[in-house]
């Protein structure tokens, strides 16, 4: 499987103490210096607890520098990547209540319709053919907690179906291997996360004498969200509010560029139209032929990788995908008096399959691969086709859009991170125009993408419920886990109790209350520190 795939270190060197010392560290630990070391007991060490692993990784950050011998030094330091990313390691008590509410109903519904049609027919098929084909997502799924915990639950009763009332271990792993196949599935804008999940899941799933299951196209690395949702957007053009100026932006170059964009658009939406009709529904059958291979052999799982990569090099995939790159690069290019700007004159040519400038293109594969953009409907295309997800099952990240200097000097300039109030910090920052340009350039870049990825969220028209005010993660997350439900689908997230009383979210609270749509709502206070990082007076709830 891919977890053992060959990788290739021709160019780099090691010499045998340093290799040494790594394996001392991977093998044994101390619980302080000076104290007498142990051995690492790998043995009792549980698949869940990747998690905890991630979580620690996340509070260092690499440094390489050389020492007074000019040599690479490389060390950790302390970073500030966990608390950016929102990751926190949700407990089992937790995970297990969301399980429990929005997952079982689900599989109860699933089964007592099924049922019918086996006793009709005799045997169980039809109940296990309605577990394996659900679609459950976790859009912001870290190491694969809640994902090891759903396949679990569903791998349990499709073995009970396969057998007895009390399976043996070897049967339970071998309906998990099947439903991990089948029916998970995971988004995390870290590719660190992304590889610990499928670590996870393999680990999980491993069964005698297969190979590790095709993953790639279940288990995917992007921003959640940002990206386009729903592929009509791209017949109205780039919005006007795209070329709001931010951070570093020339002012007059967006108004230009805003106007520019609006008098292509207006009276032109023919020419936004998607040539072929017919490409979504080519991508849903490429999706769908990847899944019909088993992984049943090395062979089959090449053969498996193989088709889905030749589906990401088809040129009906390539055009929607640049169009939406295009599209969604437009909120976050720098508008510049020396840029080339990204309009929507350059969105219908892509669309139309007329040739554009090929710096427009690079601009946006770039801004695509740094953020990175998540385009729903060309990722999951067979999910969408059958009209969403049965389950969601999240604890997105509860963060501040707006750059939090602090956090990002943490690892870069411990002087600017501590000074001891925001006049001071300021004033060292623009000391780094002289001292330390690069890092000044930088900083500037990064407050130039927190504004885009504000500006994105606020004038995009993906979220009209929640974009408001000082947007939090939690909020823009809820409302596209809420699209991403299909008609019959449950969701079970936990997010602060904000959600409920706050004012930038009262309109999509309302909604849920309006369409009947919410089930339950279970607040708690971290007084006791279910969350041992975040502060005891945070209030949060298990949302259904």
């Amino acid at each position: 499987g891919e977890l053992f795939a060959t990788q290739t270190l021709d160019s780099c060197t090691l010499s045998n103490r340093d290799l040494l010392a790594a394996f001392w560290y991977l093998a044994y630990y101390q619980e302080k210096p000076g104290a007498p070391s142990s051995r690492v007991n790998y043995a009792a060490l549980d698949v869940e607890e990747l998690g905890s692993v991630y979580e620690s990784l996340l509070e260092f950050h690499p440094d390489l520098a050389e020492d007074a011998a000019s040599r690479l030094k490389f060390d950790l330091i302390f970073g500030s990547e966990r608390k950016t990313t929102g990751s926190f390691y949700t407990p089992p008590e937790l995970v297990n209540e969301l399980i429990e509410s929005a997952l079982m109903p689900v599989i109860r519904q699933r089964l007592a319709a099924a049922a019918i049609a086996d006793k009709r027919d005799g045997g169980t098929k039809h109940q296990q053919a309605a577990l394996l084909s659900l679609k459950i997502i976790d859009v912001a799924c870290g190491s694969g907690h809640m994902l090891l915990a759903a396949a679990r639950r569903v791998g349990k009763e499709l073995a009970k179906l396969r057998g007895e009332d009390e399976p043996a271990p070897e049967r339970i792993r071998e309906s998990i291997r099947d439903v991990i196949s089948h029916c998970i599935y995971g988004v995390d804008r870290n590719p660190l996360a992304v590889d610990l999940c499928r670590v996870a899941l393999w680990l999980e799933s491993h069964t005698a004498g297969k190979p590790l299951t095709f993953l790639d196209h279940r288990i995917r690395c992007g921003d959640s969200l940002v990206g386009v949702f729903d592929l009509g957007v791209l017949a109205q053009g780039i919005p006007d509010k795209a070329f709001d100026p931010c951070e570093g932006d020339d002012k007059p170059t967006a108004r230009a560029a805003a106007r520019k964009n609006r008098d292509e658009r207006r009276g032109a939406q023919d020419l936004f139209a998607i040539r072929d009709s017919g490409e979504t529904e080519a991508l849903t059958r490429h999706s769908r032929d990847v899944d019909a291979i088993p992984d049943d052999s090395p062979e089959l799982i090449r053969r498996k990788k193989e088709l889905f990569e030749a589906s990401h090099r088809d040129p009906a995939w390539l055009r929607q995908t640049q169009a939406c790159d295009l599209w969604t690069a437009a909120f976050f290019q720098t508008l510049t008096a020396d840029s080339i700007v990204i309009t929507s004159a350059a969105l219908a040519d892509q669309l139309g399959g007329r040739p554009i400038d090929a710096r427009l293109h690079g601009c946006a594969t770039v801004l695509a691969i740094r953020q990175p953009f998540f385009h729903w409907p060309l990722e999951f295309p067979e999910v969408f086709a059958a009209g969403g997800f049965d389950v969601v099952l999240s604890n997105p990240p509860w963060e501040r859009i707006k750059l939090q200097e602090q956090e990002f000097f943490a690892a870069r300039d411990p002087r600017i991170a501590n000074a001891p109030n925001k006049a001071a910090r300021s004033r060292l920052i623009t000391e780094l125009i002289e001292r330390n340009p690069a890092l000044h350039a930088e900083f500037i870049a990064a407050v130039h993408a927190a504004d885009c990825v504000s500006k994105f969220l606020r004038q995009s028209e993906r979220y009209p419920l929640t974009a408001t005010g000082d947007i939090n993660t939690y909020a823009v997350f809820a409302e596209t886990i809420r699209r991403l439900l299909s008609p019959t689908g449950r969701a079970g997230i936990i997010l602060p109790t904000g959600i409920a009383t706050d004012d930038t979210t009262k309109v999509f609270f309302s909604e849920l209350i309006e369409r009947k749509a919410l089930v339950r709502l279970l607040g708690f206070e971290n007084e006791s520190f279910i969350f041992p990082a975040i502060a005891n007076v945070v209030r949060f709830c298990c949302f259904f």
